[in-house]
């Protein structure tokens, strides 16, 4: 069974028609494509201010801890649904590793997006990481699930035998439950 990379729809395939040729407006990127760069990047901040809304959105109905570490485990296998902005993020992403003013770019866009300075808030809100040696932070664990839900999109797409969705929804529960250090309900 042959797969592609799926072309941009619904929301994404909208946003592109009306907002990509604005990103195509020099704004002082160097590189092979500044164009593609522009573009790109976006569409990652939009896509992650529309994220951020939806799971602000979905934390002002919880009053607890508890009630806002369930909203953003059920949020964040939603992300798989979404095919085709995990494959477009990581192929960014390897163009930007080959083109440096690109690379600065997503890396402050990033540093703007989620900091180190973020713990306490992140703590407020999912409360404190564990501590100790091993202990990974809130916004490292919060970091790593957009990149590791995109590895398991693209792995998926390479199957040959195609699990299903709740397979990779799975998958990035127990992630999130080891990033987390939450109990599985």
């Amino acid at each position: 069974m042959e797969r592609s990379v799926p072309a941009p729809s619904g929301e994404m395939a909208e946003w592109l028609k009306a907002h990509a040729w604005k990103a195509c407006i020099p704004q002082g990127i160097q590189g092979s494509n500044p164009c593609l760069s522009a573009i790109f990047l976006a569409l990652i901040e939009e896509r992650t201010n529309s994220h951020r809304a939806q799971m602000e959105e979905i934390l002002a109905k919880s009053p607890t801890i508890e009630g806002n570490l369930a909203a953003l485990r059920d949020f964040c296998p939603e992300r798989v649904e979404d095919q085709a902005w995990s494959l477009l993020l990581l192929e960014f992403k390897l163009f930007a590793m080959r083109h440096p003013e690109s690379k600065k770019r997503l890396q402050s866009l990033y540093a703007g997006i989620l900091s180190r300075k973020d713990e306490k808030r992140l703590a407020n809100i999912i409360g404190a990481a564990a501590k100790g040696k091993d202990a990974i932070s809130r916004v490292i664990a919060i970091q790593s699930m957009q990149p590791v839900i995109s590895a398991l999109v693209l792995e998926a797409q390479l199957e040959t035998n195609p699990s299903e969705k709740n397979v990779v929804r799975n998958v990035v529960h127990r992630i999130f439950d080891a990033l987390l250090k939450v109990s599985p309900w």
